[in-house]
């Protein structure tokens, strides 16, 4: 049986690319007559999902500057779909693999580095991803420089004068909270076993019963490791309460708040050196107490808040007392997060009232150039009373600094104090809106929903632009200092040299 292709009449009006339009179709809900035709025809996927990134990307403009022609995207491709609804779907379906070249090579010019497009195979059945910026980066020599600083090289006699004076990291991750409460089990455990042990004759029946228990359990504790989901469940469903007769009584770990977890990292380095390191913006999560649903959550926020604390009371007390020589904020690995963080990293340096850190630009319309005007991109700083920092900061940063972090060095590019050192970004630095409801404030955030319509698109609610530098979709922020990671270093020794760079300037100002 063939599929019949079918044109829409959305499509034809929108092909010329008018600057206006006078329809406005519902991309950000499931709506019946965006998605029906897209739903039985290749054909009409693709025109229905080009008519969306038409209508809906933020930056063609840009696009357009960089030589691509969307106009003509359309005319070389549909021919090319229609042919694969002429095919016999039983006798020759299309694989999952034709069709995702087909929709990279749509897709893969686009800069946005925030872009994913998922479409459906009609024929398979399976959906389909596709992430421009990760095709665009992956050919980059630095991709994988997202890990942070060595922490044992740095805690040694070895490391010299950037030996650390203080030290503390934690993370909110399954791992760090399942072993603790594993290990206690098992200290516990041990202790009772050997109690027992110690009766020999003496024992009861009651007493060989908990041995016995008590045995099974170490065993059991002691071969567990966390390297799954599957681990992970079988802890939160099964061990949180298997042992609960012998007295070990696991608490679960929660798994509502996946993409708040991070890693958060303080060195107190000489002289009055202070660092920090975290891997999302997702303190304020945990600083102002919104996950506190579980006791699990509540020891995550304890963990975060003691370091972040750490870190900020180091900065304001050694500025204090005249000692501070300055700041390293290392973004590298960062994948961004929340903007509302910008308050608690680099605004806790600035003056309360906001930091202007660059442009931002929204949709207004569905037709291809409907832009707003140019609006502040305007960040909170710390409100808290604290002391203002003049001296030197490092912000570092890599191929895997993204979004959020990436919008925290075009904050620190617009200080007087402050360098930005490493390698460029990701080259996504426009702010996202997830829940398709917002797709009617700006004309964004997504087209369709994802794993129901037979396409779906997550884009930026707006563009950012630098003041000085314009659009740096797919380009990313270029370090002031720029300095790559040594990686052969790294492994055989521990020694971070774009953090030794960092601590440089700061000593000497070179």
């Amino acid at each position: 049986m063939k599929k019949i292709g079918v044109i829409l009449a959305l499509v034809l009006a929108t092909v010329g690319c008018r600057k206006e339009s006078d329809v406005i179709f519902s991309y950000g809900k499931k709506d019946a007559l965006t998605f029906s035709e897209a739903s039985q025809s290749f054909t009409a996927q693709f025109q229905a999902l080009w008519t969306g990134l038409n209508c809906n990307y933020g930056i063609w403009d840009y696009e357009m500057q960089h030589g691509l022609d969307w106009d003509a995207v359309y005319r070389e491709y549909l021919p090319l779909m229609e042919e694969l609804d002429q095919r016999d779907e039983e006798e020759n379906p299309v694989s999952d693999e034709e069709l995702e070249a087909l929709y990279t090579a749509i897709l893969s010019p686009l800069h946005d580095g925030h872009l994913m497009v998922e479409v459906k195979n009609l024929d398979s059945g399976n959906n389909i991803a596709i992430y421009p910026a990760k095709l665009r980066n992956a050919s980059r020599p630095d991709i994988n420089e997202g890990r942070p600083p060595h922490k044992g090289y740095y805690l040694t006699p070895q490391a010299g004068e950037n030996q650390a004076l203080r030290f503390h990291l934690t993370n909110t991750r399954p791992a760090s909270f399942i072993e603790g409460q594993v290990q206690a089990a098992l200290q516990a455990l041990d202790a009772a076993i050997k109690a027992l042990e110690a009766k020999r004759a003496d024992l009861t029946d009651l007493d060989l019963y908990f041995l016995v228990q008590y045995r099974a359990a170490y065993r059991e504790l002691a071969a567990y490791k966390l390297e799954s989901i599957q681990d992970l469940d079988y802890f939160n469903q099964v061990l949180t309460t298997k042992y609960q007769n012998i007295g070990i009584a696991f608490e679960p770990f929660d798994l509502s708040d996946s993409t708040s977890w991070i890693d958060i990292q303080f060195m107190l380095f000489d002289p009055g050196i202070a660092y920090f390191h975290c891997t999302g913006f997702y303190l304020g999560q945990y600083l102002e107490g919104k996950l506190m649903a579980s006791e699990c959550q509540k020891i995550m926020t304890q963990r975060v808040s003691a370091v972040w604390n750490e870190w900020f009371s180091a900065i304001q007390d050694l500025h204090k007392e005249g000692k501070l020589k300055g700041v390293v904020i290392d973004l590298r690995g960062n994948t961004g997060g929340y903007s509302s963080d910008y308050a608690y990293v680099l605004g806790a340096l600035l003056p309360s009232g906001g930091h202007n850190v660059s442009s931002a630009r929204f949709k207004s319309g569905v037709g291809r150039l409907d832009y707003s005007p140019l609006t502040p991109n305007h960040f909170p700083t710390m409100q808290a009373e604290h002391a203002v920092i003049t001296e030197p900061v490092v912000v570092l940063a890599n191929s895997n600094t993204v979004s959020m972090a990436e919008l925290t060095c075009l904050g620190a590019k617009a200080m007087d104090n402050a360098v930005v050192m490493g390698g460029n970004t990701w080259g996504g630095l426009s702010l996202l809106l997830s829940d398709p409801e917002y797709y009617s404030f700006a004309y964004a955030s997504s087209i369709g929903v994802r794993g129901e319509t037979p396409f779906y698109a997550y884009i930026p609610t707006s563009s950012t632009i630098s003041d000085e530098l314009g659009i740096l979709e797919g380009v990313g922020v270029t370090p002031d200092i720029p300095i790559a990671l040594d990686a052969n270093l790294f492994e055989a020794t521990g020694r971070d040299n774009q953090l030794e760079r960092a601590l440089q300037y700061i000593r000497t100002g070179e």
